[in-house]
């Protein structure tokens, strides 16, 4: 460590900085500045930077301090390596310094102190922080006050918490996320030097690059993912932004809407995360959201109104979450936007059911293949229905033997013969109900809806039912049934037929849902067969990926010579359906 000394303004060096007692300088770089060969050159005595020197040696000296640091003449700076080395040291010597002068050159009294450009600099917000004794000087070196005197309005200008200011809390306990919107709106004269001026803050240590541009900050963002377990890093957001998404921010400038996002005190400590050379290999709750998506809720919580969020609850029962997109390899995703958001707020207790915990791997950036344009909008999900012979008319739910329910309303699918039932964007499970009523010696009630992998599943219930569980609202809101569902349905089985009417129970199956291509989606169809009429329901999955043609008869179904229904279930390959791009 290279320190002034205040009497002859000679510079000095120490091997251990905890051996001397010094006073250190924060300010802003202005015009003429002196480096250290100049100072050691000399003939400076008329430069502004001097004269800065000067009277901040002079006040040390008066002060008691026989030696003092600043950054302009303390550093040599055509050493790259001595640079990173007081870059990476200089928030633990701000720390460690007795005194912190603040010079503030453009301010005459307190009462303008907020205007200083001091409190847009990058590198001043360390300096704010890691001094335990700080005190205010005015353009003509007046003292204003110190540190501790003004600390609730200095938390008003920066956004830093009183504690924080004043050392009474721990910068470990505020969350990465909130130190990063301390930072948002600082500049620096760099771009590297958004991270680097950030490394004490977090407690982190790496190499300087300068010329690596934002690679810097992502560098950060991954230095502090080692040393944390804090879900909240992952919590910036950038106005208005749709389709793939990288997984870390590019500036701290994303965060600025994170003031108020904070570790939950009622968690336990997240399981590890880390990084490969893949991606993020993390383990996070799950809920599936559209077809390949899924909202992914992270260990943190916000004030809401602060985060101009949508708000379930109070900040204490809501979590922050983002959006994850499926890729083609099952468990690989990467993070992405919907609607200008990557940010949500969602009510755990209210989607407990349907949330899922899955180690996963995150992708740095999304792949190739990933086109922004047809990830811009999410289509809806659902089931066709036809219904010839027997035609079904949800609008007229009683005129019919078969009555069709949905959790929204049917819709035309094709002709007046194709009904519709979908999902919206962000609701999962069960997707509609089918009462088959009059057949046989009892009703039949088929639920269909989506599993967590968005596979197809159909329950058949054929028990003897009490007039209450017809409710209608009961029925389509109760999931339970899907995670019981058999997969009967394989790339090539053979045909399978399931006499459940003489079960007498009730029985779930699923369809198997290819994740490996982005072509092939195989449906899963049902018919249900009476003696003098048949029921034909198409279980298909519809998504945003393909629409489908059939090219031969996809099975024969032998008429039942029995008053009882029989239930056909013919499993596809793939030269069954010709797939065409939307």
């Amino acid at each position: 460590m290279r320190l002034l000394n205040t009497k002859t303004l000679n510079l000095e060096e120490f091997l251990n900085e905890d051996q001397v007692s010094y006073v250190i300088l924060s300010h802003r770089w202005e015009k003429d500045e002196i480096s250290l060969q100049q100072l050691v050159a000399g003939g400076v005595e008329d430069m502004l930077g001097y004269q800065k020197i000067q009277q901040y040696c002079r006040i040390a000296a008066e002060a008691g301090f026989q030696y003092a640091w600043i950054d302009t003449c303390c550093i040599d700076k055509t050493s790259s390596a001595e640079l990173s080395e007081a870059i990476n040291s200089m928030y633990r010597w701000y720390q460690k310094a007795d005194m912190c002068y603040t010079y503030l050159s453009d301010v005459e009294s307190v009462n303008d102190i907020e205007t200083s450009v001091w409190f847009t600099r990058g590198w001043t917000l360390q300096e704010l922080l890691a001094p335990k004794y700080m005190t205010l000087f005015n353009r003509r070196w007046k003292p204003l006050c110190s540190k501790e005197q003004l600390a609730q309005k200095l938390s008003e200008i920066t956004g830093v918490p009183y504690g924080a200011l004043c050392g009474t809390v721990p910068l470990s306990s505020c969350s990465t996320a909130q130190r990063m919107a301390w930072a948002s709106k600082r500049v620096t004269t760099r771009p590297e030097d958004r991270a680097y001026c950030l490394m004490g803050i977090f407690d982190v240590n790496m190499p300087l690059l300068y010329g690596e541009g934002e690679k810097a900050f992502r560098r950060l963002q991954e230095e502090i993912i080692r040393t944390t377990h804090d879900h909240s890093i992952f919590a910036w957001s950038c106005k208005d932004a749709t389709g793939p998404r990288d997984l870390l921010a590019t500036s701290p400038e994303l965060f600025v809407n994170c003031s108020e996002v904070t570790l939950r005190s009622d968690a336990s400590r997240p399981e590890q995360y880390f990084m490969t050379n893949s991606g993020l290999s993390i383990s996070l709750q799950m809920l599936p959201w559209a077809v390949d998506i899924y909202l992914a809720v992270l260990e943190c919580t916000a004030d809401a109104p602060q985060l101009k969020l949508e708000r379930a609850l109070t900040p204490d029962t809501t979590r922050l979450a983002i959006f994850l997109h499926q890729t083609k390899r099952t468990g690989e995703f990467f993070r992405m936007a919907i609607s200008g958001r990557e940010i949500f707020t969602c009510k755990r207790s209210g989607v407990r059911h349907w949330l899922k915990t899955r180690r996963i791997l995150i992708l740095p950036c999304a792949p190739q293949e990933a086109v922004p344009s047809s990830l811009s909008r999410l289509l809806p999900y659902g089931f066709v229905f036809r219904s010839t012979p027997t035609r079904i008319d949800p609008t007229k739910p009683e005129d019919g033997p078969v009555v069709l329910r949905g959790r929204n309303p049917p819709e035309f699918w094709a002709n007046s013969d194709h009904w519709m039932v979908k999902l919206h964007p962000g609701q999962c499970g069960t997707v509609a109900t089918l009462d088959l009523r009059g057949f046989g010696p009892m009703n039949c009630l088929l639920k269909f809806g989506f599993d967590f992998e968005f596979h197809p599943v159909c329950m058949v219930d054929t028990r003897t039912r009490e007039p209450e569980e017809h409710d209608v609202t009961s029925v389509l809101n109760n999931d339970d049934w899907i995670d019981n569902g058999v997969a009967l349905h394989g790339i090539d089985a053979p045909l399978q037929d399931l006499d459940i009417w003489e079960r007498r129970e009730s029985y779930a199956f699923r369809a198997h849902r290819h994740f490996f291509s982005s072509v092939w989606i195989f449906p899963l169809q049902l018919r249900i067969e009476f003696s003098s009429q048949s029921t034909h329901v198409g279980l298909d999955l519809h998504n945003v990926y393909v629409r489908y043609f059939p090219q031969k008869e996809v099975a024969k179904v032998q008429k039942a010579k029995t008053t009882k229904p029989k239930f056909s279930y013919p499993c596809l390959s793939k030269e069954d359906v010709l797939y065409e791009h939307d």
